[in-house]
């Protein structure tokens, strides 16, 4: 790991040995008076329910996890167990999310509640009500569906017209699917997204750009896709500026852009907020409504061919040991990633014949 690409001075984190907030300084932390009381009280919280232990960094155990960067962007590891212990149903988040609140209330549904980049709320459910956050994300999932022609149509006016890095990112995160990037789990694992890949993972030829990297957990990722030729030119030029071992989706202090970068683009299109992992959700869904209007009988072999069509494009994979060799795995993807509505119609298509 190059030296840019370790955490810039001004970065803020909290030690685990005294639970104070330090402001790195060369190589040197230094204690700050600053933080904020949302964040002292959730630190708080989780010592009197002697559930401290998770919210420590298990890459670098001296701090808890999370950061906030110079910019002022939260950025680092998600905390997804609760004060109480209970697992988080879906997502996480960060000790340092803007009004962080715990729900004591038993009328209230939501579990963990914060303000998000784009000024709205972002509720959390635990395991307990995984009813209630699949309900929540298959509405966001159909208002990102909805607007979807619209984002499209912007952003590709906002790449001609400001040739930005950011959108011609968040272009490459609609077309090819694949996960946002995160600097922790490539510094410490070797695992990227598209934020964290570099100029050595990224090969052009005519108007197709293959993506070849090792992804999250460990799976190797292989992807290539067509693209306009007027993005195929702007990209072309950012990358004859890049290094080989650069990160390509960039800001202009080489770290790999915020996937608030993203959700700040789209709040901009829609006015709705809408975290850039929706993108697979979406596609998930539309795939599996598409095959269900065309089909009003199935055999089992076609939805499963139809399940792993999707798995392939989001990069569903497990190891096979027996074959030594990494296989699609449509398991992840129907338990995740299509709409439970969608997927049990999917299977009656052929369990009712």
């Amino acid at each position: 790991m190059s030296e840019k690409h370790e955490l810039l001075d001004g970065t803020k984190r909290v030690k685990t040995k005294d639970l104070k907030q330090y402001s790195k300084k060369g190589l040197n932390w230094i204690v700050t008076s600053d933080m904020t009381d949302s964040t002292r009280k959730a630190i708080e919280l989780y010592t009197q329910n002697k559930k401290i232990e998770h919210l420590v960094d298990s890459f670098v155990t001296d701090f808890l996890k999370g950061h906030i960067t110079p910019e002022n962007q939260i950025g680092g590891g998600r905390i997804k167990i609760l004060p109480n212990g209970k697992k988080l149903a879906r997502g996480g988040f960060s000790i340092f999310a803007k009004n962080l609140k715990f729900n004591n209330n038993n009328l209230t549904e939501w579990d963990v509640s914060y303000d998000n980049v784009s000024g709205l709320k972002t509720y959390l459910y635990n395991e307990d009500k995984l009813h209630l956050e699949q309900n929540r994300k298959a509405k966001l999932v159909d208002k990102f569906s909805a607007k979807y022609t619209t984002i499209l149509n912007e952003l590709e006016q906002d790449i001609k017209r400001f040739k930005t890095i950011e959108y011609l990112a968040l272009y490459a995160l609609l077309i090819t699917k694949i996960r946002v990037g995160h600097l922790e789990y490539y510094k410490h694992l070797g695992h990227k997204g598209l934020t964290t890949l570099q100029k050595k993972d990224i090969t052009i030829k005519r108007n197709a750009i293959n993506f070849k990297f090792i992804g999250k957990d460990g799976i190797p990722q292989n992807v290539t896709k067509d693209f306009p030729e007027y993005y195929i030119k702007l990209f072309k030029n950012i990358l004859l500026k890049k290094k080989n071992n650069d990160f390509v989706f960039a800001n202009s202090n080489g770290f790999p852009l915020h996937s608030d970068v993203f959700s700040k683009i789209l709040y901009k299109y829609t006015g709705e907020h809408f975290y850039p992992h929706i993108i697979r959700s979406h596609y998930a869904d539309t795939e599996s409504k598409n095959f269900l209007n065309k089909h009003k009988k199935s055999s089992k072999q076609e939805v499963l061919d139809e399940f792993k069509l999707i798995a392939a494009e989001l990069g569903h994979k497990k190891f096979n040991k027996k074959k030594n060799d990494w296989e699609l795995d449509y398991k992840v993807t129907v338990a995740n990633y299509i709409r439970p509505k969608f997927s049990e119609k999917m299977k009656e298509l052929y369990e009712t014949k």
